[in-house]
């Protein structure tokens, strides 16, 4: 019988627990619980995440339609030109909404179901992965199981804006697909499946830039499972060339890009390191187990915790050589790198793309403690600790739709359209529409202004934010002028 898993592939050194683990009674063998399995995982992800359909458009979703309905008016190519202090992500954004623009009418719920859509595409790739490095299918069912429902990506289906934290993590976990066919013994055209790991990564790269930990994290897993007569058995590990070239683009990317952007001086993405950048990497792992979202800050002790259970697992797999164990924490940590230095902007979404590493951690381990154990005995364990992911992540996105910032300001911008459209059912063209200082909260709340000029398709609308965003060119027609009164805006004289 040929194994699943990956930790076959490449050296044979396997313990004789490992080689257990790996035989049939480890897992189920009928595909029809296979298919079931992974059934019930997309069905759950649909009930348990449905609730967050139910929201509109907010803050960035109007800026980023608005931007994606005419790049031709600046050039195609001038979104592929980082430019300073801009986010450098013209496939994540401008380009998935450019052509969500168009597939799609100017609805919230469209929009929303393409983003479930998009995460039940993710968790299929988050299950082929995952047998492919842990081959006890009870064991994946409920690590994927863990990843589909997960309460921390609440975001990622109630905003439309997060379909960039979903864009980047589909490139990147297709690149490790490829990455894992392409060393796969007796895999024909191995050129074309390198190509396509490479193309793979430009795409992530140009998605979002947390792909840039996307090259080492394939170098890892070619050092861990492809050692050739190195680690685990004796000697150092080997890199091969394949995996070196793949830093290429990495290399280039931070050229092109870093070069000319740079870390912005202050403001929320101000790089910070030192304290505050460790609490915030261990405020992270928390966050990965509480799904009920009991806290969003902990007190020392639990973050003291978190820390020795880190160190626990890590000398744990480097003592038993569990490469599995020790690739899920290295891609959990590269992936987690780039936002733990930013404590100012901390959010659960980030979890997102390390997520597989925590699904694979998770795999393992439940593979490990069901090892040996009666097939009744590790089904009701199987379906315990289901029941328990389900009702957790439950009170943990009802907990979301009660207070999350995020939805607080969608109501809010709704609210404001709804009076700006009862005002003025017609504006002319030409009038500006000015909303007098402070304008810094209905200038978030209604995307920059996006939402106006949105409200009125075909209509030129000028937009004024005092004191934030004052356009160069002066309105041709009339002025009406508002002010935010906590709740909604208000017209005044």
């Amino acid at each position: 019988m040929r194994s699943r898993a990956v930790g076959q592939s490449g050296s044979r050194a396997v313990d004789s627990d490992e080689r257990c683990a790996n035989s049939r009674v480890a897992y189920w063998p009928e595909p029809t619980a296979r298919l079931s399995a992974l059934a019930g995982t997309l069905l759950l992800a649909v009930a348990v995440f449905w609730p967050c359909l139910r929201y509109g458009f907010a803050m960035d979703d109007f800026a980023l339609i608005e931007a994606g309905r005419a790049p031709l008016a600046v050039g195609i190519p001038a979104h592929f030109v980082p430019q300073p202090g801009v986010h450098y992500r013209p496939l994540g954004q401008y380009g998935y909404f450019w052509l969500a623009d168009r597939l799609l009418p100017y609805a919230p719920l469209p929009y929303h179901l393409a983003n479930l859509a998009l995460h039940l595409l993710t968790v299929l790739l988050v299950w082929w992965l995952a047998r492919r490095f842990v081959a006890d299918v009870i064991a994946v069912a409920l690590a994927t199981l863990f990843f589909a429902i997960h309460s921390g990506y609440f975001l990622v289906l109630s905003w439309v804006a997060l379909a960039g934290e979903i864009t980047p993590a589909l490139c990147c976990l297709a690149a490790l697909a490829c990455w894992l066919v392409y060393w796969t013994p007796g895999t024909r055209r191995r050129p074309l499946w390198w190509l396509l790991t490479c193309l793979c990564v430009v795409l992530a790269l140009l998605t979002k830039q947390v792909a840039v930990a996307l090259p080492p994290a394939l170098l890892l897993y070619q050092a861990l499972f492809q050692p050739a007569a190195g680690w685990p058995r004796r000697g150092p590990l080997r890199v091969a060339p394949a995996a070196l070239l793949l830093q290429a683009p990495l290399a280039l990317y931070a050229w092109f890009v870093l070069r000319v952007s740079g870390s912005h001086a202050s403001g929320p993405y101000h790089l910070v390191f030192g304290l505050d950048a460790v609490r915030t990497g261990l405020t992270y792992i928390l966050w990965v187990g509480d799904l009920p979202r009991l806290a969003d800050d902990y007190p020392p002790l639990a973050l003291a915790g978190a820390a020795l259970g880190v160190v626990a697992l890590l000398a744990y797999a480097g003592r038993r050589r569990d490469r599995v164990l020790l690739f899920g924490l290295g891609w959990f940590a590269l992936f987690l790198a780039p936002v733990v230095f930013l404590p100012e902007h901390m959010f659960h979404y980030y979890l997102y793309l390390p997520g597989l590493g925590a699904a694979l951690v998770l795999a393992r381990l439940a593979e490990i403690m069901l090892r040996g154990l009666r097939r009744n005995t590790r089904l009701v364990l199987a379906l315990t600790g289901a029941v328990l992911l389900v009702l957790c992540n439950v009170v943990g996105v009802v907990y979301e739709l009660g207070h999350n910032p995020t939805m607080v300001q969608e109501a809010e911008g709704r609210r404001a359209l709804a009076t700006l459209r009862a005002d003025h059912p017609q504006l002319p063209p030409g009038a500006t529409i000015e909303f007098v200082a402070p304008a810094d909260h209905i200038y978030y709340v209604l995307g920059y202004g996006a939402a106006v000029r949105l409200a009125y398709p075909g209509v030129p609308v000028r937009v004024v934010f005092d004191d934030i965003l004052v356009p160069a060119s002066s309105g041709t027609g009339p002025t009406y002028r508002y002010r935010w009164n906590g709740e909604t805006i208000v017209a005044l004289p």
